[in-house]
């Protein structure tokens, strides 16, 4: 149908109906579990069009669904999303981001195969200050929990390398800049040789900085977990959006949800977690905490005030579901982070 078109459309519109989508929402065919909504993105994408794709189940603009959003936040959300996506435009901007810093998430995800899978996949997401940001997929490698007796995957050295080497050349490449700083986003530890021979990342993920940016490069390699912490303090709300936990100087615990003044209330339903925040890097852990913060506030697929975690984390999930229903022979997928939102 795209062939046929007069002229190539900005973005494609995808409306599924509310019976469709209650048969094959979700099913399993074999002993492969499917996502309808995932699978028909990732097809498109598979084409090599480009085209950004907008994905709209009925009962959420028919006004039948149930929902926290009234009709005319989902229109806000709708325009924001589109806006980014047809034009490649910015909605908004952080003003505490610094615009030489490059900042890169690296997360893993499980292939979509039948039987006892082995099989990951890395993926690492670059972004600036504007938000606008790649998607860089990594080879498939083979991960083995129970020689490791670790769940989440680690790299070896070479990987690393490789891995980080080609996302700073597509970022140099697609925003015409070379950064000075690189801050690295992890929800794991970073490993080197002490703790795993065989899967020294940390030192991969160095020297794959410093050949695509030189040896004076600044560098910031922080794992952000969730913790188990609670803070309190004597009044109806949590405690404030942005409360910071500061156990060291490389360590610390930071809340980035929590009560907001702004709108003198907590817009949660849970009782909000801090993060626990440790960095490998010459940058104070106060400010890294910041920037983690201004982070939160990139997600461009809403108007929401704000994530629980940073753009370059929130969306690793997002582009996983997706790039696991790819073809193995897919080569040169669509780069552009717009593309998995």
């Amino acid at each position: 149908m795209i062939e046929n078109t007069t002229g190539r459309p900005d973005i494609i519109i995808l409306i599924i109906g509310k019976d469709v989508f209650k048969k094959i929402g979700t099913f399993t065919l074999g002993n492969v579990f499917h996502n309808l909504r995932r699978k028909i993105k990732a097809d498109i994408l598979a084409t090599g069009k480009n085209i950004p794709i907008q994905i709209i189940l009925e009962n959420t603009i028919d006004g039948t669904k149930k929902s926290l959003q009234d009709l005319s936040m989902i229109a806000w959300n709708f325009c924001v999303a589109q806006y980014y996506k047809t034009a490649n435009c910015t909605p908004w901007t952080i003003r505490d981001i610094d615009a030489d810093t490059c900042y890169l998430g690296i997360s893993f995800h499980k292939i979509n195969e039948k039987g006892k899978n082995h099989l990951r996949s890395s993926i690492a997401q670059a972004f600036n200050k504007d938000g606008k940001g790649l998607v860089f997929t990594g080879k498939q490698f083979e991960w083995r929990s129970e020689k490791t007796k670790v769940v989440t995957p680690h790299l070896k050295y070479a990987y690393a390398k490789e891995l980080i080497i080609n996302v700073l050349n597509q970022y140099k490449l697609l925003n015409k800049h070379t950064p000075k700083r690189i801050v690295i986003h992890k929800t794991s530890d970073f490993w080197d040789a002490y703790v795993n021979p065989d899967y020294n990342e940390l030192d991969g993920i160095v020297d794959g900085i410093k050949e695509s940016l030189g040896e004076d490069i600044e560098y910031d390699l922080v794992t952000i977990k969730n913790s188990q912490l609670r803070l309190l303090r004597n009044s109806d709300y949590p405690v404030l959006r942005g409360t910071l936990l500061k156990v060291s100087n490389d360590k610390a615990f930071l809340y980035s949800n929590g009560f907001i003044p702004y709108y003198d209330t907590y817009p949660g339903a849970y009782v909000p977690m801090p993060l626990s925040v440790e960095n490998i890097g010459e940058t104070p852990i106060v400010e890294i905490c910041q920037e983690i913060l201004a982070l939160t506030k990139m997600n461009f697929n809403n108007c929401s005030y704000c994530d629980g975690l940073p753009i370059t984390i929130q969306f690793s999930k997002k582009v996983g579901e997706i790039i696991q229903y790819f073809p193995k022979d897919l080569e040169n997928p669509p780069n552009k982070y717009f593309f998995y939102m």
